[in-house]
């Protein structure tokens, strides 16, 4: 028997990695570039954030620019609240029964509430400053309040 003689073919070599070449200045360039890039990126996302809410992304309008006044068994908390003409305020019902506000004298709340059941709200805003007292219908003499507009 005669020995078996491996006869394998030549492989070609594989071709090496080459390391990048290092240039101080274009790789400097391509760090400004990208830095560039994400900065006006984020300056972008910033700005259409702003056009579509503009009071930012977290805030809620009618909490933040409306007082809230809340409507509880003992009566308005708080009884009186000042705000700037222009400005509303939100009364909401903590209560367990429907509350109406009314108006006393030509105040503009005479005629604009219908009773605000528990959990509901009712907003107004005042356009013409001055002291506006209401009080509930069901209980004039403990539920009285008060709003100040001023200028």
């Amino acid at each position: 028997m005669e020995p078996q003689v491996n006869q394998s073919q030549p492989v070609a070599p594989q071709p090496q990695p080459q390391p990048l070449p290092v240039n101080g200045k274009t790789s400097n360039k391509k760090m400004m570039l990208l830095v560039t890039l994400i900065v006006c990126a984020v300056a972008a996302i910033g700005v259409i954030v702003y056009f579509v809410n503009p009071n930012g992304i977290f805030s809620n309008k009618s909490t933040v620019d409306t007082p809230l006044v809340s409507i509880t068994s003992n009566g308005f908390s708080p009884a009186t609240i000042k705000i700037k003409k222009g400005q509303a305020v939100q009364w909401t019902n903590n209560s367990t029964r429907p509350k109406q506000l009314i108006g006393e004298g030509s105040n503009p709340l005479q005629y604009d509430t219908d009773p605000i059941t528990t959990g509901n709200s009712y907003r107004m805003t005042f356009d013409t400053t001055g002291t506006y007292k209401y009080h509930d219908q069901s209980n004039p003499v403990a539920f009285t309040g008060t709003v100040v507009v001023e200028q």
